[in-house]
């Protein structure tokens, strides 16, 4: 498993990681946990370089700490099936996304590692 103290490196050389600063290691090492049992779910970690997967571990790590109330409750109505929601004909949001909702660096890990020469398809 990735360690805070990878993180905190990791994190050394990054902005905005405010979130991740000023958390105490119980809630880093629940949040490296969390993350990575996300990213384990992907399956292609073991494709991944180790690089590659502490990254995506800490980028998801951080993606979750800097989840506000509001996104949580979107992710909540999300895991119900809700797509949509209006209200009152003003304010207006559509969910395409089901499942776990993933950093954009992860995003961009899963392109590289998804599909690889070789692999049956």
């Amino acid at each position: 498993m990735p360690t805070i103290a990878a993180a905190n490196t990791y994190f050394s050389k990054r902005l905005w990681t405010s979130e991740w600063d000023d958390s105490d290691d119980e809630k880093k090492k629940a949040a490296l946990a969390h993350a990575q049992r996300e990213i384990d779910t992907l399956n292609i970690s073991s494709k991944m370089s180790r690089e590659d997967y502490n990254k995506a571990v800490f980028e998801q790590a951080i993606f979750l700490l800097n989840l506000g109330p509001e996104d949580r409750k979107r992710l909540n109505l999300q895991a119900q099936g809700v797509q949509s929601i209006n209200i009152s004909q003003s304010v207006s949001e559509a969910y395409v996304l089901n499942g776990i909702a993933y950093a954009p660096t992860v995003q961009q890990l899963v392109k590289k590692y998804k599909y690889q020469v070789g692999d049956l398809i």
